[in-house]
């Protein structure tokens, strides 16, 4: 089973960023703060699941097991590259800022930390898209 990284990438970074939109929108229009913790783990929730979706269409095996967990720390990778990207750029934009390396230490903790959520995050809810696709077209 292979997944394809491109693809999650695509749609991890795309509700990555309709989230922030969304959030930003209700902050000012409607002063409804959403900023959580939670936030970070949305998109590998969604992609995650499209994912599984597509597998299921495409007609490959169902994810279980160390095939399941392999593709889960594929798609933890991008999730983790492309995080660590953009910490490197707010990071290098406030570097004339007088940043101070406790805050980068902390950064990278939550880095950690999000890992570990998002490896189990990408783990179930790929074997949940796969079902959900299974099961809507046996119903079909």
């Amino acid at each position: 089973m292979t997944v394809n990284l491109k693809r999650y990438a695509m749609y991890y970074v795309a509700v990555l960023v309709a989230a922030a939109i969304i959030i930003g929108l209700l902050r000012q229009l409607a002063s409804i703060d959403l900023a959580t913790s939670f936030i970070p783990i949305v998109p590998a929730m969604v992609a995650a699941m499209v994912e599984g979706h597509k597998l299921s269409r495409e007609g490959a095996e169902y994810p279980a097991g160390k095939a399941a967990w392999i593709a889960a720390a594929q798609m933890t990778g991008v999730a983790l590259g492309f995080n660590a990207l953009l910490g490197l750029l707010v990071f290098g934009a406030l570097s004339g800022a007088g940043i101070q390396m406790s805050s980068i230490v902390i950064f990278l903790g939550f880095l950690a930390l999000y890992c570990v959520f998002w490896l189990v995050t990408n783990r179930i809810f790929l074997t949940q898209g796969y079902r959900n696709a299974a099961a809507a077209r046996k119903g079909s």
